[in-house]
Protein backbone atom coordinates (compact mmCIF):
# COMPACT_ATOMS: atom_id res chain seq x y z
CA UNK A 1 0.00 0.00 0.00
CA UNK A 2 1.33 3.52 -0.64
CA UNK A 3 1.83 5.77 1.78
CA UNK A 4 0.66 9.56 0.96
CA UNK A 5 1.66 13.06 2.95
CA UNK A 6 -1.57 14.59 4.24
CA UNK A 7 -1.87 17.94 3.93
CA UNK A 8 -4.50 20.20 5.59
CA UNK A 9 -5.22 20.60 9.51
CA UNK A 10 -4.44 17.80 11.74
CA UNK A 11 -5.35 17.88 15.53
CA UNK A 12 -4.67 15.17 18.19
CA UNK A 13 -5.63 15.62 21.64
CA UNK A 14 -6.93 14.14 25.11
CA UNK A 15 -9.51 16.10 27.36
CA UNK A 16 -10.00 16.88 30.08
CA UNK A 17 -12.45 13.56 30.78
CA UNK A 18 -9.66 11.16 29.07
CA UNK A 19 -10.85 10.85 25.67
CA UNK A 20 -8.39 10.62 23.06
CA UNK A 21 -9.54 13.30 19.84
CA UNK A 22 -8.19 13.06 16.33
CA UNK A 23 -9.28 15.31 13.32
CA UNK A 24 -7.77 14.97 10.19
CA UNK A 25 -8.06 15.60 6.48
CA UNK A 26 -7.05 12.96 3.55
CA UNK A 27 -5.85 14.49 0.05
CA UNK A 28 -7.45 12.99 -2.81
CA UNK A 29 -7.78 13.74 -6.75
CA UNK A 30 -11.22 15.73 -6.76
CA UNK A 31 -12.31 13.13 -9.11
CA UNK A 32 -11.59 10.08 -7.06
CA UNK A 33 -14.77 8.35 -6.31
CA UNK A 34 -13.22 5.01 -4.77
CA UNK A 35 -10.77 5.10 -1.94
CA UNK A 36 -9.70 4.16 1.81
CA UNK A 37 -8.06 5.99 4.07
CA UNK A 38 -6.63 3.97 7.13
CA UNK A 39 -5.58 5.90 10.35
CA UNK A 40 -3.32 4.16 12.55
CA UNK A 41 -3.52 5.68 16.09
CA UNK A 42 -0.30 4.03 17.73
CA UNK A 43 1.66 5.10 14.44
CA UNK A 44 3.92 8.73 15.02
CA UNK A 45 2.68 11.76 12.73
CA UNK A 46 3.16 11.24 8.89
CA UNK A 47 3.44 8.09 9.16
CA UNK A 48 -0.22 7.11 10.83
CA UNK A 49 -2.65 7.77 7.89
CA UNK A 50 -2.71 5.96 4.54
CA UNK A 51 -4.79 7.13 1.43
CA UNK A 52 -6.03 3.89 -0.77
CA UNK A 53 -6.95 4.55 -4.46
CA UNK A 54 -7.33 2.24 -7.49
CA UNK A 55 -4.48 3.89 -9.09
CA UNK A 56 -2.34 2.75 -5.85
CA UNK A 57 -4.08 -0.41 -4.81
CA UNK A 58 -6.25 -1.74 -7.00
CA UNK A 59 -6.07 -5.19 -5.42
CA UNK A 60 -7.03 -3.53 -2.34
CA UNK A 61 -9.78 -1.48 -3.79
CA UNK A 62 -11.36 -4.75 -5.59
CA UNK A 63 -11.41 -6.85 -2.49
CA UNK A 64 -13.49 -3.92 -0.44
CA UNK A 65 -15.53 -3.78 -3.44
CA UNK A 66 -16.36 -7.15 -3.49
CA UNK A 67 -17.49 -7.16 0.31
CA UNK A 68 -19.37 -4.17 -0.44
CA UNK A 69 -21.27 -6.36 -2.80
CA UNK A 70 -21.39 -9.39 -0.21
CA UNK A 71 -22.54 -7.36 2.28
CA UNK A 72 -26.04 -6.19 -0.08
CA UNK A 73 -26.03 -9.80 -0.88
CA UNK A 74 -26.59 -10.66 2.67
CA UNK A 75 -29.31 -7.57 3.18
CA UNK A 76 -31.21 -9.09 0.51
CA UNK A 77 -31.47 -12.56 1.57
CA UNK A 78 -29.65 -13.28 -1.69
CA UNK A 79 -29.16 -17.33 -1.61
CA UNK A 80 -25.84 -17.71 -3.55
CA UNK A 81 -24.58 -14.44 -5.37
CA UNK A 82 -21.42 -14.78 -8.12
CA UNK A 83 -19.46 -11.55 -7.43
CA UNK A 84 -16.90 -12.07 -9.98
CA UNK A 85 -16.09 -15.52 -12.29
CA UNK A 86 -13.88 -16.72 -9.56
CA UNK A 87 -15.47 -15.86 -6.23
CA UNK A 88 -19.22 -16.65 -5.07
CA UNK A 89 -20.40 -15.78 -1.79
CA UNK A 90 -23.39 -17.80 -0.15
CA UNK A 91 -25.85 -16.46 3.08
CA UNK A 92 -28.68 -18.40 4.59
CA UNK A 93 -30.47 -15.94 6.00
CA UNK A 94 -30.41 -11.93 6.54
CA UNK A 95 -28.35 -12.04 9.50
CA UNK A 96 -25.19 -13.60 8.20
CA UNK A 97 -22.99 -10.57 6.93
CA UNK A 98 -19.84 -10.95 5.25
CA UNK A 99 -17.13 -10.40 7.44
CA UNK A 100 -13.92 -8.30 5.92
CA UNK A 101 -11.34 -10.93 6.62
CA UNK A 102 -13.14 -13.24 4.41
CA UNK A 103 -11.98 -10.86 1.18
CA UNK A 104 -8.70 -10.05 2.45
CA UNK A 105 -9.29 -6.73 4.36
CA UNK A 106 -7.61 -7.51 7.41
CA UNK A 107 -6.95 -4.37 10.12
CA UNK A 108 -4.89 -4.27 13.03
CA UNK A 109 -6.34 -3.64 16.05
CA UNK A 110 -4.66 -0.02 16.31
CA UNK A 111 -6.66 1.09 12.67
CA UNK A 112 -9.59 2.41 11.36
CA UNK A 113 -10.55 2.68 8.20
CA UNK A 114 -12.93 5.12 6.21
CA UNK A 115 -13.64 4.08 2.95
CA UNK A 116 -15.95 5.18 0.05
CA UNK A 117 -16.49 2.05 -2.81
CA UNK A 118 -18.91 1.90 -5.56
CA UNK A 119 -19.49 -1.15 -7.70
CA UNK A 120 -21.88 -2.96 -10.06
CA UNK A 121 -22.78 -6.68 -9.83
CA UNK A 122 -23.79 -8.98 -13.01
CA UNK A 123 -27.16 -8.09 -12.31
CA UNK A 124 -26.59 -4.58 -13.42
CA UNK A 125 -27.25 -3.12 -9.50
CA UNK A 126 -25.07 -0.61 -8.58
CA UNK A 127 -24.53 0.54 -5.02
CA UNK A 128 -21.78 1.75 -2.68
CA UNK A 129 -21.36 4.44 -0.39
CA UNK A 130 -19.12 5.44 2.80
CA UNK A 131 -18.61 3.29 5.80
CA UNK A 132 -15.70 2.60 8.07
CA UNK A 133 -13.91 -0.75 8.76
CA UNK A 134 -11.19 -2.02 11.87
CA UNK A 135 -11.43 0.19 14.69
CA UNK A 136 -11.43 -2.15 17.40
CA UNK A 137 -8.85 -0.01 19.43
CA UNK A 138 -12.34 2.50 20.41
CA UNK A 139 -13.88 -0.38 22.22
CA UNK A 140 -10.89 -2.38 23.96
CA UNK A 141 -8.65 -1.67 26.80
CA UNK A 142 -9.19 1.40 28.24
CA UNK A 143 -11.86 2.28 25.95
CA UNK A 144 -14.38 -1.12 26.62
CA UNK A 145 -17.37 0.06 28.34
CA UNK A 146 -16.96 3.38 27.58
CA UNK A 147 -18.84 6.21 24.50
CA UNK A 148 -16.66 6.67 21.67
CA UNK A 149 -17.88 7.79 18.18
CA UNK A 150 -17.34 9.78 14.84
CA UNK A 151 -17.63 13.26 14.35
CA UNK A 152 -19.33 15.63 15.72
CA UNK A 153 -23.33 16.15 15.94
CA UNK A 154 -23.13 18.27 12.14
CA UNK A 155 -21.18 16.12 10.18
CA UNK A 156 -18.93 13.22 11.03
CA UNK A 157 -17.01 13.57 7.50
CA UNK A 158 -16.66 15.85 5.03
CA UNK A 159 -15.37 16.67 1.42
CA UNK A 160 -13.83 20.06 0.83
CA UNK A 161 -12.92 20.95 -2.93
CA UNK A 162 -9.97 23.16 -4.59
CA UNK A 163 -11.19 22.99 -7.85
CA UNK A 164 -7.96 25.47 -9.15
CA UNK A 165 -5.57 22.81 -7.94
CA UNK A 166 -8.19 19.73 -9.02
CA UNK A 167 -8.08 18.23 -5.34
CA UNK A 168 -10.53 17.67 -2.41
CA UNK A 169 -10.13 16.91 1.00
CA UNK A 170 -11.54 14.41 3.24
CA UNK A 171 -12.33 15.54 6.33
CA UNK A 172 -12.60 13.15 9.55
CA UNK A 173 -13.13 13.12 13.62
CA UNK A 174 -13.28 10.47 15.37
CA UNK A 175 -12.90 10.40 19.68
CA UNK A 176 -12.31 7.47 22.35
CA UNK A 177 -11.82 6.70 26.17
CA UNK A 178 -7.70 6.49 26.52
CA UNK A 179 -7.80 7.44 30.42
CA UNK A 180 -7.50 9.83 33.03
CA UNK A 181 -3.28 10.04 33.99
Amino acid sequence: MSDKEIEGEYYDYVDGDGFRHVSFGAVLPIDEENFAVIYNVDAPQGKNVRVITEETDADFINRLRLYREADRAACYKTEQTELSEDFTFTVSECSAYPEPEDFGLVFKDSELCLYKCDFVTKEDFSGGGEDTLGRKFMYIGAAEGKPSGSGSDDAPSKYTYDWENEIKVFKHSFYYYVGKE
